[in-house]
Order: structure tokens, then C-alpha cells, then sequence
């Protein structure tokens, strides 16, 4: 008779680093092509309608999905970020309905941040972040944080804290959308993909 013990955290760790290895992806690997593309608009935006087509257009695509090394037909998802505390004046449920009317209902989300001001903020935020963080794929693509821009520090240890202004309903609404994004978007886009290359193998 087998007997499977609990996992030790040595082993705990493993398994999280094998996970989120199997997340990335090379970019010139064709067998991690990424399954999905999400395109995010601030709903502070002038025009956040404007700015998702805008988002859309080739040149905002990484090289090799412009080029044609990977397929650019990749399924999206569109986001709304609302900032709670920072977009006051801002309906984001009114943002939310217009890409709604303009872009597929079923992958259109809205995500709202940020519940604590400034004055309010967890500067004892745990770090719940740095253990996901994976290498950044298409590094030239991603904008350069402001060195001008105040960081939040913890007076205790004097580390910087990240998502500092999260309230907890803040974080369970992220993990709500993750789950949502990866069992109705993640998972059929991957299945698509496999039946296709399926397919294309068997007509060879």
C-alpha cells in the first residue's frame, strides 16, 4: 500500500518554482506560444475606447508576433483598471458597458483596485508578489518605472511595499479574477489550440 505524505516546504517550494517556470515561455520557442493577450486600459484614460483599439493595432505587438513567428491572431481579453481612490469621478461601470458594446461581452472584464487612500495605506502590507514573479517576457515592450516616482516603505524593516493601498476585499476580488481568467479564458484558448494542432497534424 502506498502512503503519500504532505509535502515538506522544501518540496512546497519546488513545486511553486516548477509551476511558474512552466508559465514562461522563451521567445523563441514556438511550444510556449502564449494562449492569451490581455489588453488593459485605465479607466483615468481621456478616451479608455480610444486607447483599447489603439492597443490593438500591430505596432503595440511584441516583434515576433508582428513578424509572424508567432500566430497574432492570439485570443484577447480586455481590461478595464479601475483605481478606486485616484478615479473618483469616473463611473467605471460606464467604461466597463462601452467596451462591452464594442468588443466581445465574455471577454471583457473589469478589475477595481486601490480601495485604501494614501492616507489609509498598509505600509505592513505582506509580500504576497516577489515568489510569482516569472522573467520578463519582451523586456524592450515594458515601460521603465519613474525614478522620480515615491515609493511606499515599511518604517519597520525598510523594504519597499508593494500594493500597499490593497484592501483585502481588493485582493480577493485579483484572486477572483485570476481564477475567472485562467477556467474561462486560459483553458479553453489552450484547448483550442491543441484541437488545431490536432487537426493540422492529422491532415499531414
Amino acid at each position: 500500500e502506498l502512503k503519500v505524505s504532505m509535502p515538506s516546504s522544501w518540496n512546497k517550494k519546488i513545486e511553486q518554482t516548477i509551476l511558474m517556470k512552466s508559465l514562461s515561455f522563451s521567445e523563441y520557442e514556438m511550444i510556449s506560444h502564449p494562449v492569451v493577450v490581455l489588453n488593459v486600459v485605465s479607466s483615468s484614460d481621456v478616451d479608455p475606447l480610444l486607447c483599447m483599439q489603439e492597443l490593438l493595432s500591430i505596432h503595440h505587438l511584441p516583434l515576433s508576433l508582428s513578424t509572424g513567428q508567432y500566430d497574432s491572431e492570439i485570443y484577447r481579453v480586455y481590461v478595464v483598471l479601475h483605481d478606486i481612490n485616484d478615479t473618483k469621478h469616473v463611473d467605471p461601470n460606464a467604461v466597463y458597458r462601452r467596451l462591452q458594446s464594442k468588443f466581445p461581452a465574455s471577454q471583457t472584464r473589469l478589475l477595481c483596485i486601490n480601495s485604501l487612500s494614501i492616507e489609509a495605506q498598509n505600509l505592513q502590507q505582506p509580500d504576497m508578489w516577489s515568489k510569482y514573479k516569472i522573467p520578463i517576457c519582451f523586456p524592450q515592450n515594458v515601460p521603465c518605472i519613474d525614478s522620480n516616482t515615491i515609493r511606499p516603505v515599511n518604517p519597520i524593516n525598510g523594504n519597499i511595499v508593494i500594493g500597499s493601498r490593497l484592501s483585502l476585499e481588493d485582493q480577493m476580488n485579483i484572486r477572483d479574477f485570476c481564477v475567472a481568467l485562467y477556467q474561462q479564458d486560459v483553458i479553453p484558448s489552450l484547448e483550442r489550440r491543441i484541437s488545431a494542432l490536432t487537426r493540422t497534424v492529422s491532415d499531414t
